[in-house]
């Protein structure tokens, strides 16, 4: 029986990622993009990553989708850089335990 779309996904990102349970939170993060939880462009951008239409690696490749992102990460630095250091390690204390992040 061929592989699902989703196992697929899931192989490449734990590929990619080098760690299974970020492999997992980066398809959790497609899935609710993919349910509205930004643009339409991202949100359809996302089912087909999911579905098997599109590869990660093409969406990364979109313009229209970069610019995108982009814009969202510069949003989550400027958030991240008002953190007070306290709130910093909080964050990254967070982020290794649920990912299993090495300290570096």
């Amino acid at each position: 029986m061929p592989d699902e779309p989703d196992d697929d996904l899931h192989r490449d990102l734990t590929r990619m990622a080098g760690n299974p349970a970020l492999a997992a939170g980066v398809r959790e993060s497609l899935r609710r993009l993919a349910a509205g939880g930004a643009s339409p462009e991202l949100a359809a951008l996302a089912r087909d990553v999911l579905s098997g239409r599109s590869s990660l690696r093409a969406a990364a490749d979109n313009e229209a989708i970069t610019g995108q992102l982009s814009e969202r990460i510069g949003r989550f630095q400027q958030w991240q850089a008002e953190l007070t250091p306290e709130e910093r390690e909080h964050f990254l204390a967070d982020v290794r335990a649920r990912f299993g992040a090495q300290e570096g």
